[in-house]
């Protein structure tokens, strides 16, 4: 098909996409391929229309995304260009594509251990959320995910839905409990200066170039985990955050820099938190991708009370006890004024004269 113009609306080009992908990607391959439409949803991303490719008798298939695909042709592309896109895309899926029993996949006993966790934005992920287990933690949550599969690529994972639950017949709580067992073992969690991870990411000639300057907020940390991928969720590790307060010398501020990590701040070292708000909301407007964004807001960890909330939380929640005190002391400073006056009152009160004491012989006439 060539096209020098685009006639087709989005229906008729994915229909068109679908047969030819189909048969290109047959010969490509050498061995017949099965396509099908999908609305594929995706956490902190807005959903796609795309086509699902699998090979003959496999179960596991590589979406293209149709929307894109469309969007290209839109803007001038060559269907041609697109349909070769398409294509690679789908070949590279193949080739990419973890090897994946899916008789160990049902099997939760099996896959339990290769729970890893994510932490997200809940603005945003509403509708995802409604189909997912999670657990909710002040404007984030926690999701749940099985590790398949990594190579010098990446990780592959696949996302616990309710539906697997079911499947599987367990709980929520079952299946949190069981990723903070596995989690911190497969993406252990990591705890560096500022000074350190900025040395890490330069190399060797950070050193030469710093020399003997003084490293800039020695006290800030940066958590993610081993991997610096979806990092953020090694914060909710079981008492990690008592051995962040430990480190730290007792409270302290979060800072969420991406899904991928959080900057830790010891709260003492912090005069206002709204300044460390004002920070993380420019950051991301300008240098974090909307879907790699996890919050605009600053958090709290109270090591005395064991309590992660929002800053702004803990604030009013300190005030309210703040409060409270105030109001019991005021209450026992009255009771002990009333106490006082009620015992100085009778202590000026006159006495009564008893009357004499009768004899029996008296009291019986």
């Amino acid at each position: 098909i060539s096209m020098e113009e685009n006639t087709m609306n989005f229906e008729e080009f994915k229909q068109q996409l679908m047969e030819d992908l189909k048969e290109a990607l047959s010969r490509r391959v050498g061995t017949e391929v099965a396509v099908e439409e999908n609305e594929v949803h995706k956490l902190q991303q807005e959903s796609y229309d795309g086509i699902v490719v699998r090979k003959e008798n496999e179960s596991i298939g590589v979406n293209v995304d149709a929307t894109r695909l469309y969007s290209d042709l839109e803007q001038g592309r060559a269907y041609e260009d697109v349909l070769h896109y398409a294509v690679d895309i789908a070949q590279k899926g193949f080739e990419d594509a973890p090897k994946i029993d899916i008789s160990q996949i049902m099997n939760y006993e099996v896959m339990k251990h290769s729970l890893i966790t994510q932490l997200i934005p809940v603005a945003g992920n509403e509708d995802m959320l409604a189909n997912i287990p999670h657990k909710q933690i002040e404007d984030l949550a926690l999701v749940y995910r099985f590790s398949v599969g990594r190579d010098e690529h990446g990780q592959s994972t696949i996302l616990v839905k309710n539906d697997m639950l079911d499947r599987y017949g367990i709980t929520a709580e079952q299946l949190h409990e069981d990723a903070m067992m596995s989690a911190p073992q497969i993406e252990a969690p990591s705890m560096k200066t500022l000074f350190e991870t900025t040395a890490e990411i330069m190399g060797e000639d950070f050193f030469e170039l710093m020399g003997e300057v003084e490293p800039a907020m020695p006290g800030v940390y940066v958590c993610t985990n081993e991997s610096k991928h979806h990092g953020a969720s090694a914060l909710m590790y079981p008492d990690f955050m008592d051995e962040v307060a430990d480190k730290l010398g007792g409270d302290f501020y979060i800072i969420p820099s991406s899904i991928h990590e959080t900057l830790l701040f010891p709260a003492k070292d912090v005069e206002n938190y709204h300044d460390l708000e004002a920070m993380v909301r420019e950051v991301n407007e300008t240098q974090v991708a909307p879907e790699e964004r996890l919050s605009d807001n600053v958090y709290h960890y109270d090591a005395e009370a064991k309590v992660f909330e929002l800053a702004q939380h803990h604030e009013e929640r300190m005030a309210d006890m703040e409060k409270d005190s105030g109001d019991r002391g005021e209450k026992a400073s009255v009771l002990k004024d009333l106490t006082a006056k009620s015992k100085e009152v009778a202590e000026k009160a006159p006495k009564e004269h008893a009357a004499p004491k009768k004899s029996r012989a008296e009291e019986a006439l």
